[in-house]
């Protein structure tokens, strides 16, 4: 029992949680993403654009496909939506790439061993893309 103890109680301490989600990512191409909650699920806005993007280079939703949104700026998108906590993972919710102006299916998994690395995974039709974006400090 006393093993048991030890055991349940070590898996609670590395245990991954929703805060754990929060704060400000560095995508590989330079642009910045800010995990945040509203209300019960999460969301993700750019507050920073890598400093030479390959498209969208004025800074606007260009291939937005409602083209009264076109006009709007990328700083301040909200790119991630609709993200549940579940199991250590943020689940179901939806990401848009102004890039292209497409929005997929999108899946978040921290790694209880490295919680600055987050595991983004992207569901487009029956195929399933991914890529890591790195906590950084504030």
């Amino acid at each position: 029992m006393k093993h048991f103890a030890v055991i349940l109680l070590f898996i609670l301490i590395n245990a991954i949680s929703p805060d754990t989600y929060l704060g400000k990512w560095k995508l590989t191409g330079g642009s910045v993403i800010e995990i945040y909650r509203k209300g019960n699920f999460f969301e993700g806005r750019i507050i920073q654009r890598s400093a030479f993007p390959l498209y969208n280079r004025d800074g606007l939703d260009n291939n937005n496909p409602n083209q009264k949104l076109r006009k709007r700026a990328i700083v301040g998108l909200i790119i991630l939506k609709n993200l549940s906590f579940e199991n250590g993972k943020l689940l179901g919710g939806s990401i848009y790439n102004s890039d292209s102006g497409k929005t997929y299916k999108v899946n978040l998994l921290i790694n209880e061993n490295n919680t600055n690395v987050c595991q983004v995974t992207i569901f487009s039709y029956n195929q399933k893309m991914g890529f890591k974006i790195k906590r950084m400090s504030d």
